[in-house]
């Protein structure tokens, strides 16, 4: 299939780490006063779903809106496990 255009905001708790590694061949990084961007051309988000939960609220997804939904259904299904 064509490729997906993710694109992840990070807080700058967070940014320091993850501009140090290179997490995708075509990755763009933009910094800015609230933390960093980090945009890539993938296929399949199902790797990085798990990644970018793993950051909790340091993350967050701005594109593309199915990789939102499904990351907010995922967080609350968790918040629902929990009562």
């Amino acid at each position: 299939g064509e490729p997906t255009r993710v694109r992840i905001r990070f807080s700058k708790k967070v940014g320091r780490f993850v501009r140090r590694r290179r997490w995708h061949p075509a990755q763009r990084i933009v910094e800015s006063a609230e933390g960093l961007e980090l945009s890539m051309e993938i296929r399949g988000t199902t790797e990085v779903m798990s990644w970018v939960l793993g950051f909790g609220k340091e993350a967050q997804v701005l594109e593309p809106p199915a990789l939102r939904d499904a990351i907010r259904a995922e967080l609350a299904a968790a918040l629902d496990a929990y009562g």
